[in-house]
């Protein structure tokens, strides 16, 4: 008969003495090294202790014997299950010897051995659970390696273990006759624990973590994997002897600890570099000492998450106060395991990341060996883990040269290079504590010298050699005396030469002046796109005044606004255009009237702008609900495109298609870059620009080099088949690129750039070439004659790799806003870097690269960007909030996909009843221009409130189609067409015959997808505007039929018949 194998068989190893239970955090290892080799491996502890000297191998290897028979937890094994400790009544460790002295670098050859001791795996079923290497390097120098698994060794067994191996061997080499008292045992500290209530400690620690769970993201160089890894790299950093003895008289006078001093100021750099104020760290606490047991060896550690409050405005010493009080608390309360506490909080889970506490801090004692090993020269060293629970874990060892810090890091988050740079910025923090311990958290040093010089200076070394000080007319005027006979404008349905465009600014100017237009007026334009755009602001500026833009698109309300914040005497328009905005108290310049009304006029030939004179005054959304303007000089615009004319570069045979409005300050690189340089720009129209299929055969036919577009706009290009048939160069900014689109856009065009700027400095500060696409595509390096900073609260510089405000120097600063001191101090500030000159504070957050390239990480308040407009949530909530019955409301952006950006308000009402959706959304319109329209309106009972009393908008729920109280079935064959491609491209479950499709979440990038998706899936060619001009379903519809009976009609493709017009 077949024996039946025994699973586990206890004695296999020994004789054993006696089983325990396991410990709450013994238990809580085992569970973790059950994720895997690697997750175990992260547990495995291991020293090297040099021994130079003459040394007895025989009485080292009887005193390792001696050591292991003292104590319980070295003669340790684990049930299958991990519930109970088996303890051997003997173990014979083995000691195996090694001879690396005929390497050819012995150093390098005991690291690479280090390294592979630390990654064997050990059996915690069978054991043994520590292994002794004696490496020999050279006559006189051996090295013995002590290797052992963390769930029967902690940091204080390790100072213990080597302790009593020096007294073991003393006594075998008959030099010390004093034995070692008897040891305590492990069984003793389990013992201890059962007689402890950890009732009162478990009510301490889940009051720490009542409320919002604390969570901060450090400086990451490499995309968080979607599952934890536990790879790991460990770089070493020293605190020389004076730095060392510095500290303790800093602790002294901060009445502290230095254990209590350091990890203070480890909190104060958490919170420089995470610019988190809700910080935890876990910090291992010693049961040896809880328990009264302090000879013990064995795993007696607990991870004390110790949560600290930081204001960057206290001191540090007022920090070190609340420090030590929370450190006493918790080692009071060490006896609740961080398992336990895990369990008993709501923590989501999260695969990718170790809860709670992503850090951990530790003052190791094993440094410094006073005792044994007589007649030996004793170091000790921790050996590298290549394998790491925590993202960082930095042990502070005491060694005869000061402290020397060693840290553990991700090696799937962070680069060697970049974990060196942050233990270099904690050294300079402590220096500065040494300096001054009464600083302000935000205020101590954090960038070392060498850093320091990079980030103030050599990447802001922008000097351009061309000159500024002449007026943006005067450098276009001057191009074209060079080239008179080139084209310089295409419009609709004329085009103009460089002399042609000249004769006509100097005779609209003549007008200009005729009505009363001089040096300083402010000019309001209200134009549809054309040539007159360009013709209106050249002309203004001829006179030494400034162009006020206004869009005809805008609601009446706002341009009201504008045009009395602007306090307008004259503005250009059209009859159409004027009739419509019905502007009064205004003097209207009819362009389409200038023949009959100016005759006898006298043209202006030289222009009168000076570099300081305004350029123009343009308004972008305001925080308190009214928009604000910004006051830009001629230096900030000559010196952006004498810039942009070296970077992105533009040539005389270019011809650039210009698509944006001229509200939206890019606008001006669009239309007058070309211009300076003997280049062409073709305006499009207005259907043009919010058509993809027009707006692509219109590159085509032009023979466009260049364009410059929103996101929005280059994927509505893109999705209608874009593919230009010369070299292209794509310039992208007004928000975030996606990576996936900048990866669309480096396979159709030549060359691709990022740019990047507010408008208080002047359209584009920084602009990158993009020719990887990345996750996160960068904004590049500042433009000529410019400086970027990321700073913090205090205005201090952020190291590399760290996020920070971005404030930005440099000719490119605008004057400030129109009539708005207060905010104008408020932006605009003085640089703390250079004398006399002004930032302007951006409100986004930045870092720097160690390439010296600059990422964009997003807004640091609440204005956002939609589809590249600049919106201020304040100002859609204000217009919630004018509206009658609604008493609270609130406005965030919500991204169900990838490039799906959507604007969502939400209100509080006091009436009983719904508020109707259609008129309110049409009160909003009135009020706000289409591009700041929310595409879902949800009401709540209350708006969520994060701690501080504040508006929490990431709590705030997910849009939902609830504010739709009926829904009629599609009907028709086309009616269920179009309902099966919207339900698509919105992503939404049920749509009806009334159905918007902006109101269900539509935009125009989804418009151009169902436009695809009708040409695609129904072989029809619907233009763009259809939708736009019927956006409900049903009206919709009613034109696709029409197309689709046209298509089953015909039966020769060629015959010539325009179908749309046939259609409409």
């Amino acid at each position: 008969m077949k024996a039946t194998p025994v699973d586990y068989d206890p004695f296999a190893d020994g004789a054993l003495a006696k089983t325990l239970k396991v410990t709450e955090a013994q238990k809580e290892i085992w569970a973790a090294t059950q994720l895997g080799e690697d997750a175990s491996c992260a547990f495995n502890e291991s020293v090297s202790i040099h021994l130079r000297g003459e040394l007895d191998l025989d009485a080292l290897a009887l005193a390792i014997e001696r050591l292991v028979h003292r104590h319980e937890a070295m003669r340790t094994t684990f049930t299958p299950d991990g519930d109970l400790l088996c303890l051997l009544e003997v173990v014979r460790p083995a000691v195996t010897r090694h001879d690396l002295s005929a390497s050819a670098d012995p150093d390098d050859a005991l690291r690479a051995f280090c390294a592979q001791a630390v990654i064997k795996p050990f059996d915690l079923e069978h054991g043994p659970l520590f292994r002794f290497d004696l490496v020999r390097l050279e006559p006189g120098h051996h090295v013995l390696v002590v290797t052992a698994h963390h769930i029967v060794f902690d940091g204080w067994s390790s100072a213990v273990a080597i302790g009593e191996l020096g007294v073991l061997y003393d006594e075998l080499c008959g030099i010390n006759n004093t034995p070692l008292p008897s040891p305590p045992r492990f069984s003793d500290y389990v013992a201890f624990l059962d007689q402890q209530d950890p009732k009162a400690d478990a009510d301490y620690w889940i009051e720490q973590f009542s409320g919002t769970l604390p969570a901060f993201e450090l400086p990451l160089d490499k995309p968080r994997p979607a599952f934890r890894t536990f790879r790991a790299g460990r770089v070493d950093h020293l605190f020389d002897e004076a730095l060392t003895a510095d500290l303790n008289h800093a602790a002294r006078r901060c009445r502290a600890s230095l254990v209590v001093t350091l990890f203070a100021a480890w909190m104060a750099y958490l919170h420089r570099i995470t610019g988190a104020t809700d910080l935890v760290t876990g910090m291992p606490a010693a049961g040896q000492n809880a328990s009264g047991l302090q000879g013990l060896i064995g795993h007696c550690v607990n991870l004390l998450p110790i949560r600290v409050a930081v204001d960057p405005t206290m001191s540090f010493e007022a920090l070190v106060g609340v420090v030590r009080a929370k450190v006493l608390d918790a080692v009071e309360h060490q006896l609740y395991t961080f398992g336990s506490l895990l369990q008993a909080l709501p923590i989501p889970r999260d695969p990718s990341r170790i809860p709670l506490v992503p850090v951990q801090f530790n003052l190791d004692p094993t440094g410094i060996v006073t005792q044994g090993f007589t007649g030996l020269v004793v170091r000790v060293f921790n050996n590298p883990r290549q394998f790491e629970n925590f993202e960082w874990f930095l042990n502070l060892t005491k060694v005869p040269e000061g402290i020397r810090l060693e840290c553990q890091y991700n090696a799937d988050l962070f680069d060697e290079v970049s974990i060196q740079d942050r233990l270099r910025e904690f050294e300079c923090l402590l220096r500065g504590v040494v300096s001054d311990s009464q600083e302000c958290i935000g205020r101590l040093p954090l960038v070392p010298d060498d850093w320091r010089e990079r980030l103030l200076e050599t990447w802001n070394q922008t000097d351009g050699e061309f000159a500024i000080d002449l007026g943006t007319d005067a450098l276009i005027a001057a191009q074209s005396e060079r080239t008179p006979d080139a084209v310089a404008l295409i419009g609709l349905s004329e085009r103009l030469s460089y002399q042609g465009l000249d004769e006509r600014v100097a005779h609209l100017a003549g007008v200009l002046r005729s009505q009363g237009v001089g040096r300083g007026a402010l000019v309001g334009i209200a134009l549809e796109r054309d040539l007159d755009l360009v013709i209106a602001a050249l002309a203004v500026w001829r006179l030494g005044a400034a162009y006020v833009p206004l869009d005809p698109d805008f609601p009446r309300e706002r341009l009201r606004d504008m045009v009395l914040d602007a306090r307008l005497a004259h503005v250009i328009s059209s009859r159409a255009v004027a009739e419509d905005l019905a502007l009064t108290d205004v003097a209207i310049v009819r362009l389409d009237a200038l023949d009959q009304d100016s005759a006898g006029t006298e043209p202006v030939m030289q222009s009168c702008s000076l570099p300081d004179d305004l350029a123009y005054l343009i308004y972008t959304s305001g925080s308190t609900g009214k928009p604000k303007g910004v006051r830009v000089l001629h230096r900030n615009v000559v010196n952006f495109l004498r810039s942009m004319a070296i970077r992105p570069g533009i040539a005389a045979g270019d011809l650039l298609v210009a698509v944006t409005t001229l509200s939206f300050d890019i606008s001006v690189l669009e239309l007058f870059l070309p211009l300076t340089t003997g280049a062409c720009t073709q305006i499009a129209s207005q259907e043009q620009t919010r058509d993809g299929q027009a707006l692509c055969e219109l590159l085509e036919t032009s023979g466009a080099t260049m364009m410059q577009a929103t996101p929005a706009t280059w994927r509505m290009l893109i999705e209608s088949d874009w593919n230009p048939s010369r070299p292209f160069v794509a310039l992208c900014g007004g928000e975030a690129l996606p990576g996936e689109l900048a990866q669309r856009l480096i396979e159709r065009a030549s060359r691709v750039f990022n740019m990047y700027g507010p408008t208080e400095t002047t359209i584009w500060s920084a602009v990158h070439a993009v020719t990887v696409a990345e996750p996160m595509t960068p904004i590049g390096t500042p433009i000529h004659n410019t400086q970027l900073y990321v700073l913090n609260d205090a205005m201090r510089i952020a190291p590399v790799g760290v996020a920070g405000e971005l404030y930005i120097g440099g000719q490119g600063v605008a004057a400030g806003y129109h009539e708005r001191p207060e905010l104008t101090q408020e932006r605009f500030v003085a640089s703390p870097f250079r004398a006399g000159e002004r930032l302007y504070r951006t409100g986004d957050l930045a870092r720097w690269r160690r390439d010296g390239v600059m990422d964009y990480l997003g807004r640091s308040d609440t204005q956002v960007k939609v589809r590249g407009f600049r919106i201020e949530l304040g100002e859609l909530e204000s217009a919630l909030l004018a509206y009658p019955g609604v008493r609270e409301a609130v406005a965030r952006v919500y991204e169900p996909a990838p490039g799906d950006t959507r604007l969502v308000a939400y209100y509080v009402s006091d009436a009983e009843e719904e508020i109707p959706l259609g008129p309110l959304r049409e009160a909003l319109g009135a009020r706000l221009p289409a591009y700041m329209l929310p595409q879902h309106l949800m009401r709540l009972e209350h708006i969520p409130l994060t701690p501080n009393r504040k508006a929490d908008r990431q709590a705030l729920p997910a849009p939902t189609l609830s504010e739709r109280r009926t829904i009629v079935a599609p009907r028709t064959e086309a009616e269920r067409a179009v309902a099966s491609i919207w339900k698509g491209v919105l992503g939404v479950d049920e749509v009806g015959v009334g159905d918007d499709f902006f109101a269900l979440g539509g935009h125009s990038i989804l418009a151009t997808r169902v436009v695809a998706r009708l040409r695609d899936e129904l072989g029809i060619q619907l233009p763009l505007r259809r939708l736009f001009e019927n956006a409900r379903l049903e009206s919709l519809a009613g034109h696709v039929a029409t197309l689709l009976a046209l298509r089953d009609a015909s039966s020769d493709e060629g015959d010539g018949i325009d179908r749309e017009e046939m259609a409409f």
